[in-house]
């Protein structure tokens, strides 16, 4: 869905109150909406795997959220409402299991290098259903298991139009105490048995535990690659909060700047008022609502552009991606990371008051 980069522009520059304003901005606004798209194909590549249960969209009743119903080893799905929550951290994933309609047992026992690629969840105050999807140690998607509170399953698969009835998917299911799990047949074929039984023995706090190393520890703004988060990851100050600037974040940096607004954190995403085709949900037209969460503000990214003008970088042409972090009022801590290879990482200390650069050794 990208934007044709001349409508947005001049759109851009429309809706921005300010006389005068240089291409620069224009060319950041631009790249900022660009970005948010990004954050838009992101969610619904997920959100995909939700429709491949089926498209039941003519039933008798009409069910808010998410509504399952599962028959027979066999499973379809409506979807009118959903968050999205992209690379989530353990106060995330806490946030979301303690506000739960049902105990949590998180998947256990997965192969080693796997992560936690996204959490899709609703309804939003009480989620009663959760999918949790993986990806490997390469980054490469794995799938994922559908957490259930039992009473949001609708064993009654007559309410299915006869149409959609071929296009149930079969899956795997077992419960645990309060919850209903599912995953599609196939998926995980070698380890679902062993995850299964582990998942089976223990609880929702264990599971939550021995969940952390699946999950980021750092924020992670845009769709950054394993070796950058990886190393990342590495260099973040564990006892602080850091975030991660991939390109597409980096680049609206000058035209944030220039409007002097913060950097907001838009890995979770509302989608409400989900349509529903005969094809399934139609998550195109679906209303997106990012919540107004400031990632990094104003004078986190003056830190950052002294950084890279230090270092004789443009925040549009740096071919690295950004690791910020406070470690103290005083001073800002910024990594420019390579995309490509073992290149060395440059560290950057900045004066939060004169926004002096110091170069720092790593």
């Amino acid at each position: 869905m990208p934007y044709d980069f001349s409508v947005t522009g001049k759109a851009a520059r429309e809706r921005i109150p300010v006389p005068n304003l240089s291409i620069d901005a224009v060319r950041s606004a631009s790249r900022a909406a660009t970005q948010r798209n990004r954050t838009q194909r992101f969610a619904l590549s997920a959100l995909i795997v939700l429709a491949s249960l089926g498209a039941a969209v003519a039933a008798a009743r009409i069910y808010g959220g998410v509504h399952i119903w599962l028959s027979g080893g066999k499973a379809a799905a409506t979807v009118r409402s959903m968050v999205v929550l992209k690379y989530p951290m353990a106060s995330d994933v806490q946030r979301i299991t303690l506000s739960a309609t049902f105990p949590v047992v998180m998947p256990v026992g997965l192969p080693p290098g796997t992560r936690i690629r996204q959490i899709m969840y609703s309804p939003s105050a009480h989620p009663n259903t959760m999918f949790v999807q993986f990806q490997s140690v390469t980054g490469a998607y794995k799938g994922g298991f559908f957490l259930l509170d039992p009473s949001s399953v609708d064993p009654d698969t007559t309410t299915l139009p006869a149409a959609t009835r071929p296009s149930l998917r079969e899956v795997e299911q077992w419960k645990i105490g309060g919850e209903t799990v599912l995953v599609l047949k196939d998926t995980f074929a070698n380890d679902a048995a062993s995850i299964k039984a582990q998942m089976s023995a223990t609880s929702p706090s264990e599971s939550l535990a021995a969940s952390e190393d699946m999950l980021w520890r750092i924020e992670i703004l845009g769709q950054a690659t394993s070796a950058v988060t990886d190393r990342a990851e590495r260099l973040a100050p564990p006892s602080s909060r850091s975030i991660l600037l991939d390109r597409g974040h980096l680049k609206s940096l000058v035209g944030l700047l220039a409007q002097n607004k913060p950097m907001l954190d838009a890995r979770e995403v509302f989608l409400n008022d989900i349509p529903q085709t005969n094809n399934g949900p139609d998550y195109m037209k679906a209303k997106y609502v990012w919540p107004k969460t400031v990632a990094i503000d104003t004078h986190g990214l003056r830190a950052i552009a002294a950084a890279l003008r230090t270092s004789g970088k443009a925040a549009t042409n740096c071919n690295c991606e950004v690791l910020f972090n406070r470690p103290n009022d005083t001073a800002y801590w910024i990594w420019l990371i390579p995309q490509t290879g073992s290149a060395p990482v440059a560290k950057f200390s900045v004066d939060a008051t004169t926004f002096a650069v110091t170069r720092l050794r790593e």
